[in-house]
C-alpha cells in the first residue's frame, strides 16, 4: 500500500532499540521510528513492545529493499511543519517581540510573536563574553530578537545583533595608513572629522575620493 508523506499511521511496536523503535504498520507495512523524531513519546509512560501509537509517516528509507517506512511522533511532526511555514514566511534579520519561557546556563527558550517557541544560545545573546544566560535573561521577561535562522530543529534567535558592536581595541594601534586601508582606501588623503577624546583622535565622517 502506497501512503503520502504526512499520513497518520496506527502501528504497533515490535522492538526498541538504541537507534529507535520499529513498528509494524499491517502485515506487509514496517516503519522505523529514530530516537530524535519521537520526543513526545518519550514521556513518563514511555514506549512498550506490543502497544500500538499513532504515527505521521515522513519518509521511506532507501536502505532496505522492501522500503521501510521512516515514521516520526505526531507533535514532533506538526512542530517542523510550524517551522517551516516560519522559515517560508519570514527572513533572518526579521525582529520579533518575544517573551522568555525557559532560562539555563547555556540557552533561552523564547515565545516568539505569541505563536511558535525559538532559542536564543550564549553566543547570540551579546557582543561581550557572557558567563550564563540566567545571569542576563529571566523567565517571563519581555525582549526583542532577531530572527537568524534554524539549526537541528529549532528557530535561533539573538539579540547581539540589536546592540552596538564594541569597539575592537586593536584599531587603536593601527596608523593612519592602516585606518584608511580598512575601510576600503588605499591612500592617506581622506576629508573627515577629528575628534579629541581623551588621549586618542577619532576620524568621524570619513569621506575619501
Amino acid at each position: 500500500m502506497l501512503y503520502e508523506i504526512g499520513t497518520i499511521l496506527n502501528g504497533k511496536v515490535n522492538n526498541i532499540t538504541e537507534r529507535g523503535v520499529y513498528v509494524s504498520i499491517d502485515n506487509d507495512t514496517f516503519g522505523f521510528l529514530p530516537n530524535k523524531k519521537m520526543p513526545s513519546l518519550l514521556g513518563e509512560d514511555g514506549l512498550f513492545s506490543g502497544s500500538k501509537y499513532d504515527f505521521v509517516m515522513v519518509a521511506v528509507e532507501k536502505v532496505r529493499s522492501d522500503g521501510m517506512l521512516l515514521l516520526c511522533d505526531i507533535s514532533f511532526w506538526m512542530k517542523q511543519q510550524s517551522i517551516n511555514e516560519f522559515k517560508e514566511r519570514y527572513e533572518p534579520g526579521t525582529i520579533f517581540p518575544c517573551e522568555v519561557k525557559k532560562v539555563s546556563a547555556s540557552r533561552a527558550t523564547i515565545l516568539v510573536d505569541n505563536t511558535i517557541e525559538g532559542t536564543i544560545t550564549k553566543e547570540l545573546l551579546g557582543w561581550n563574553a557572557i558567563n550564563k544566560v540566567s545571569d542576563v535573561l529571566y523567565e517571563g521577561e519581555p525582549i526583542n530578537a532577531v530572527y537568524v535562522g534554524e539549526e537541528n530543529g529549532r528557530l535561533l534567535f539573538g539579540m547581539k545583533f540589536l546592540q552596538e558592536k564594541p569597539y575592537d581595541d586593536a584599531m587603536y594601534d593601527l596608523s593612519l595608513e592602516d585606518l584608511l586601508k580598512n575601510i576600503g582606501h588605499s591612500g592617506t588623503e581622506f576629508i573627515g572629522e577629528c575628534q579629541k577624546r581623551g588621549d586618542y583622535l577619532f576620524l568621524e565622517n570619513i569621506s575619501v575620493h
